[in-house]
């Protein structure tokens, strides 16, 4: 939805954009809780962060956004010839 909005270059800033805002007004809901229950729920998401294989930063983890594929037959061809070149070799 995003690069069809944003086109394929700029889809990515814009999506981060999106995830950012939502976060800050996550938080800010966050803190409208009773202090308890937000603590509770954000060690939570701290461990299942942890869990999930990330030692630090933001209780949710980092946004790893990939580049557009704005051409997916000539993706899918790309992947395939390097995937037979590579069993070529053996």
């Amino acid at each position: 939805m995003f690069a069809v909005i944003y086109g394929p270059s700029e889809a990515p800033h814009m999506l981060a954009k999106c995830i950012g805002e939502a976060e800050e007004k996550y938080e800010g809901f966050s803190k409208k809780l009773d202090p308890g229950l937000s603590g509770s729920y954000w060690r939570r998401c701290e461990e299942a962060t942890k869990e999930g294989g990330k030692v630090s930063g933001h209780a949710y983890g980092t946004w790893n956004i990939p580049p557009v594929i704005s051409d997916e037959e000539s993706f899918r061809c790309e992947r395939l010839n390097k995937h037979n070149a590579s069993t070529s070799i053996i």
